[in-house]
């Protein structure tokens, strides 16, 4: 026998056989979250006052009705007390997500060779992208990254990835979530300036310009003289010591005049 609940006006689906009803289908956490344990609780109630039964009571679930379906936790027996509900739950981790077709399937059998009944449902099933154990749905930081889904929105940064520039820095501590070449640089970003450097009398958008023409004197230094460069003093050292030589052999023939004649006497 199958019957319908109507409780203030609200539709409930029950489904009975012999007086045995399933009142209540609910997951422990709402809404489930898939690839972690979740609990799934089915509640069932005999409104037969003279029998009691022992039956087994299988879960499965899948992406649609005509799906390869997944089984939910193991096969239970269930015993139902007369006038009492009887609840049992199932604990499992689910490999779907979205809207998801459930069947639970009461056998008289552990062979379950004997169906009984089926009751059929959709639950949504949520994705937790960041891990934290808060479906998406509800989560308002899908990404854990400090900033808020609807602040990324209008920011434009992916409310699923916590580093949507990949420049290390996760976007609520990043004061340039979509551009990695912006910290740390000047207007200019292929050039650096160092900032210990002295000033030398010219602007910033000057320095930058001779950088760009090839200037690489600044304007300060360009009159300031040289030092003489090694091979300039060498050549001036040696210059000097060839004329102190060539003066002092000259000296030295002067002193010794040859004979020429020889006075009379």
């Amino acid at each position: 026998m199958v019957g319908l609940l109507f409780l203030g006006g609200v539709y409930k689906e029950v489904i009975a056989f012999n007086g045995i009803t399933l009142t209540d289908f609910r997951f422990q956490n709402n809404p489930p979250i898939i690839n972690r344990k979740n609990k799934l609780y089915v509640v069932f109630n005999n409104t037969n006052s003279s029998n009691d039964y022992e039956l087994y009571v299988k879960v499965a679930y899948s992406q649609t009705p005509e799906g390869s379906p997944y089984q939910f936790g193991s096969l239970l027996k269930m015993m139902n007390v007369r006038n009492m509900q009887d609840g049992i739950y199932f604990n499992d981790t689910l490999k779907i997500s979205g809207n998801v077709y459930f069947l639970v399937t009461l056998y008289e059998d552990q062979a379950e060779n004997n169906k009984l009944l089926t009751f059929s449902k959709n639950i949504f099933i949520d994705k937790d992208n960041d891990g934290d154990g808060i479906g998406d749905s509800v989560d308002s930081d899908d990404d854990n990254d400090g900033l808020p889904d609807t602040e990324e929105k209008n920011l434009g940064t992916d409310p699923f990835n916590p580093d949507s520039d990949k420049d290390g820095k996760k976007d609520g501590q990043d004061p340039h979530p979509l551009d990695s070449r912006a910290e740390g640089n000047i207007s200019t970003p292929f050039l650096t300036v160092n900032p210990e450097a002295k000033p030398t009398g010219e602007t910033q958008g000057e320095s930058v310009e001779n950088q760009i023409l090839g200037e690489s004197v600044p304007k300060g230094e360009k009159n300031v003289k040289k030092p003489f460069s090694f091979i300039k003093i060498l050549l001036i050292t040696s210059m000097v010591l060839l004329g102190l030589g060539a003066g002092a052999v000259w000296l030295l023939f002067r002193k010794k005049e040859p004979p020429y004649y020889k006075k009379s006497e």
